[in-house]
């Protein structure tokens, strides 16, 4: 059964805030004393949240991840802005960005 990381933490900032749930079991094994939410755990919460801001299906153009993200009881808030064919987004924890990269929806990418 698979089970949420990522739960809503309401708006912050104009931004989807989402805490993470630190007891995941991911953690047992990603990684032991350090635990760090997985790239694409992350990325499919990234896609998630902003088809359902969008009303549309989303698809990856780029990301960047800049530090690990952390279930440190900090919360992640997603960030986007318009740009050309798509989305820009931003994934902080607290003051820091973790993540960046754009999106494009089905109609902006031909796969309409």
């Amino acid at each position: 059964m698979h089970e949420p990381m990522f739960q809503s933490a309401g708006t912050e900032n104009s931004g989807s805030a989402m805490r993470i749930r630190e007891d995941h079991p991911v953690f047992e094994m990603h990684f032991p004393g350090f635990p760090v939410v997985p790239g694409s755990m992350t990325v499919a919460m990234v896609l998630q949240r902003i088809g359902q801001m969008v009303g549309a299906r989303v698809h990856l153009v780029s990301a960047s991840f800049l530090a690990p993200v952390r279930p440190n009881g900090e919360p992640v808030t997603l960030k986007t802005s318009a740009s050309a064919g798509g989305l820009r987004f931003r994934l902080m924890q607290g003051a820091h960005t973790v993540c960046r990269g754009a999106v494009c929806t089905d109609a902006g990418n031909g796969h309409g």
